[in-house]
């Protein structure tokens, strides 16, 4: 461990500081039990979607985080009895993350094609990972910003959601209470229980009202839309009743 922090003395950074961390690689042989230990520096979590992602409706986090701390065969030749079949590795986060993040592998080849899962993930605001954590005492760690995808793997935008913050003490980050839609230029604070949807996408709303948030259906007749959401909408209101002014 000594050897892989000297590797970032002279390259040290906010962002090493605040998001890298390690992890440790324990291959066991299946023929003399021999372990072979590693570990090695990462950034960000890669979650996998299940294995029976197909037969579900909706897949939870941990779910994904799961499949990628999960006991793997890997091709490995033992150090001390040469064998080569069979032997497992096993991933723990060694160091704790200040900042966690986690991308969820959405992309998976089908036949001859890659094509994009849009299953509906369930994720708590409060995440507990003391079961990959080595030794455990981890509190959970607080949701503060998502980035979405919509699109496909040659076209598409981001956009995200945060919390808002404010600087504490001693270059403390406190975590406010709102949320903010970022799309573009566009800064828009939202409610997380009550969400505009398209109209034409009925799977998308109800699985909304499964989960206890509640959608507000738009009918639109010119739009462009991917997976229930809208992007690039003009909204037009009319009101009844006599002009008034209301400033």
């Amino acid at each position: 461990l000594t050897h892989f922090k000297a590797r970032y003395e002279k390259d040290f950074s906010l962002f090493v500081r605040n998001f890298y961390y390690y992890i440790l690689n324990i291959v066991e042989c299946n023929s003399c039990s021999n372990q072979s230990i590693d570990v090695s520096p990462s950034d960000i979590v890669f979650a996998s979607l299940p294995e029976n992602w197909m037969d579900k409706d909706t897949i939870t986090l941990d779910e994904c985080i799961n499949e990628n701390f999960s006991v793997e065969n890997i091709h490995y030749k033992c150090e001390k009895c040469g064998n080569d079949e069979d032997n497992k590795i096993d991933k723990k986060i060694l160091t704790r993350p200040k900042t966690l993040i986690i991308k969820i592998k959405r992309y998976y080849q089908i036949r001859n094609n890659v094509i994009k899962v849009n299953k509906m993930i369930q994720y708590p605001e409060e995440l507990d990972i003391n079961k990959y954590f080595c030794g455990g005492g981890l509190k959970p760690y607080k949701l503060y910003g998502i980035i979405n995808h919509i699109g496909n793997m040659n076209a598409g935008h981001y956009y995200s959601y945060v919390k808002n913050m404010f600087p504490g003490k001693e270059n403390e980050i406190i975590i406010g209470d709102n949320w903010y839609l970022c799309n573009d230029e566009k800064v828009t604070r939202i409610d997380e229980h009550n969400v505009i949807v398209n109209g034409h996408n009925e799977k998308a709303f109800k699985a909304m009202e499964r989960h206890g948030i509640t959608p507000h259906i738009c009918q639109m007749r010119h739009r462009y839309f991917w997976d229930g959401g809208i992007h690039c909408n003009t909204l037009e209101l009319h009101r009844e009743g006599p002009r008034r002014d209301y400033f």
